[in-house]
């Protein structure tokens, strides 16, 4: 099974707020100063309910990566700059986790989510050293939270359209930053 766009509920964020203060209790009497607990920590899940989960593939550790592959080398085929240098150490993709993640936390209103992809295109360095690992941040997310309704329509095909044009962004800011990723 590929990997899958899941979801994460405020009802999520509320159960993990009750532990946290509970826990952040404990900690404080220890003595300690405890962890800030962001969305991003939260478990996702599965999104029920949906006939054909097609438009809920998750392709970045499948297409996009051997996509973005072919596209960097081409890059350094055709850059003669690029050419001349020799690289053992490969571009790394890190996270490539989607999902969609609520944005409000006041329970009157309905629930809206914003698509959320996280996604870090890195380049380790070529030798020993104190040089940086150098990196593009593909970190985004859709422009306005929508109800699940809304990202539910067609079997979220929405879903499917914002995460393409995230990769799509994603793989022009690489090849845009390329020669800075694969500077020595």
């Amino acid at each position: 099974m590929l990997p899958e766009v899941t979801i994460i509920r405020r009802l999520d964020k509320q159960q993990r707020v009750s532990f946290s203060l509970t826990q952040a209790a404990l900690i404080l009497a220890m003595g300690q100063i405890p962890a800030h607990n962001g969305k991003e920590g939260l478990a996702s899940h599965v999104i029920d309910g949906v006939t054909d989960r097609h438009n809920l593939q998750n392709p970045v550790s499948t297409t996009f990566v051997s996509h973005l592959e072919s596209k960097v080398n081409a890059a350094i085929q055709y850059d003669q700059t690029l050419l001349d240098k020799f690289y053992t150490t490969p571009l790394t993709v890190v996270g490539g986790s989607a999902r969609l993640v609520y944005e409000n936390l006041s329970s009157d209103d309905q629930e809206r989510f914003h698509l959320k992809l996280i996604l870090i295109v890195s380049k380790p360095r070529e030798h020993a050293g104190f040089t940086t690992v150098k990196k593009v941040d593909c970190t985004s997310e859709s422009p306005e939270p929508l109800l699940q309704s809304r990202w539910a329509k067609d079997d979220y095909k929405l879903v499917k359209t914002q995460l393409d044009g995230m990769l799509n962004a994603c793989e022009a800011k690489v090849l845009a930053g390329l020669p800075t990723l694969l500077k020595k």
